[in-house]
């Protein structure tokens, strides 16, 4: 166990098996291995002396963040917490007990996913967990290309197959609001959600 009050500088190479604790500055300009726990107070920069944040990667080549898990059990992730009393909110990071598929769930990985990257098929999902619920909201101009889009369905047969779904049309002027429904019971239904009448329906 290593405490020091003031500054640490180093030219060669550190290796610590216990435990590291530095209040003020430390500068190693060569290689540092931390086999127990490293604590700093102050900000921590690779490749700078300067860092402008709590952790600051700088590199004039190519700079890389790599975070392995050397096991065929736990995951690869990163888990986001904020309050006084830290919780857990976000946590991004490689399933590895589903095909090693990227999430970003509200808990751990596997549960309330509320995105998924199927590395296999290139599928992207929106909250694939049974218990979680998800708006999804585009802005500006968005392009399918090639492929059918299902709303209501994970099959569709068609350039856009909704199931199970009625199409409404709202005014943007203050007209009427219109509704296109497949009613089992009634047949093909052009409703006004204004007037709260059907316009027009083909059995």
């Amino acid at each position: 166990s290593l405490s020091v009050v003031g500054n640490i500088y180093g030219s060669g190479n550190a290796i610590f098996g216990s435990t590291l604790s530095v209040p003020g500055s430390s500068t190693f300009t060569g290689t540092s291995t931390f086999a127990g726990n490293a604590t700093f107070a102050g900000q921590v920069g690779i490749g700078t002396t300067t860092p402008s944040s709590l952790l600051e990667l700088v590199s004039a080549t190519s700079t890389q963040l790599t975070i392995t898990t050397a096991s065929s059990t736990f995951d690869s992730q990163i888990v986001f917490r904020t309050g006084i009393a830290p919780v857990s909110r976000f946590t991004l990071g490689v399933d590895q007990s589903d095909s090693n598929k990227f999430k970003i769930a509200t808990s751990t990985l596997g549960t309330n996913d509320l995105f998924v990257i199927d590395p296999g098929t290139g599928g992207v999902s929106i909250a694939t967990s049974s218990s979680a619920s998800s708006t999804f909201m585009v802005y500006g101009t968005s392009t399918f290309m090639g492929g059918n889009v299902g709303i209501g369905t994970t099959g569709p047969s068609e350039k856009l197959h909704i199931s199970g779904a009625v199409i409404r049309m709202d005014s943007t002027g203050g007209g009427s609001n219109y509704g296109i429904a497949n009613n089992n019971t009634t047949g093909w239904r052009v409703y006004d959600y204004t007037a709260s009448l059907d316009r027009l329906v083909i059995e």
